[in-house]
């Protein structure tokens, strides 16, 4: 790795200025998002149907496995600022890979549009730090998704 790679590395090691980041996996935690996560979701302009807390939490409830649920959430003065609905999987590769499964159209991150480029940079991080030793597996982004940004 020559030093502009290391340069470019070196922000995803830490949380973006102003910003917080956590990983639930409790079933009860992610429940109990759905007010924070329905705010975030609105303004997010990229977000479709399959990135509502109702979508995600009812399809986790139906097809999730105890102690695979990751939500990587980043938070600005205490609110929901960005979210990536993931879970991890096994296999000879781990990977993390979004909530919703084959049935849903579209898998994306979710970014409040008003922070701009600061959501991204602290999800970027977060995710970076979850993934440590896995995949991570966004299948089924639409062009214009905010994963887009994260990349």
């Amino acid at each position: 790795m020559n030093a502009a790679d290391t340069a470019l590395a070196a922000p995803a090691a830490r949380p973006a200025p102003g910003c917080t980041t956590e990983v639930v996996t409790d079933e009860a935690a992610f429940a109990a998002l759905g007010p924070a996560w329905a705010r975030l979701y609105r303004r997010c302009g990229a977000a479709t149907p399959f990135q509502t807390h109702a979508w995600l939490y009812s399809w986790w409830r139906s097809y999730g496995r105890r102690g695979r649920l990751r939500l990587v959430l980043v938070r600005s003065g205490g609110e929901l600022v960005a979210a990536a609905p993931l879970m991890r999987t096994g296999g000879p590769l781990p990977a993390l890979v979004p909530l919703g499964g084959a049935i849903s159209d579209y898998a994306d991150v979710l970014l409040d549009d008003t922070l701009g480029d600061r959501a991204a940079a602290a999800l970027t991080g977060a995710l970076a730090r979850e993934a440590r030793g896995a995949l991570l597996d966004l299948r089924e982004v639409r062009p214009g998704g905010a994963a887009e940004r994260v990349y």
